[in-house]
């Protein structure tokens, strides 16, 4: 963004003659155990989804257990 010299992605879009920027995805597998025994990643990793998301970055968790996991800011 910065070579663009954009604020965001939408702004980076418009102009015609930059590289597409490339999507960053994220996959946690056990998200319940993460959650349990990391808690302050757990923070950490909301707070990376939220940023990121205009950026290209997506998050995909899974886990067998969500009940008590999966928080309102995780669903958000």
């Amino acid at each position: 963004l910065r070579a663009a010299h954009a604020e965001d992605l939408t702004e980076y879009r418009t102009h015609p003659d930059v590289e597409p920027i490339p999507r960053l995805v994220v996959i946690i597998d056990e998200f319940a155990t993460l959650a349990h025994e990391l808690p302050d990643f757990l923070t950490a990793l909301v707070a990376i989804a939220q940023r990121g998301r205009s950026l290209g970055v997506h998050v995909v968790l899974a886990t067998q257990r969500p009940a008590g996991v999966v928080t309102d800011d995780v669903r958000a």
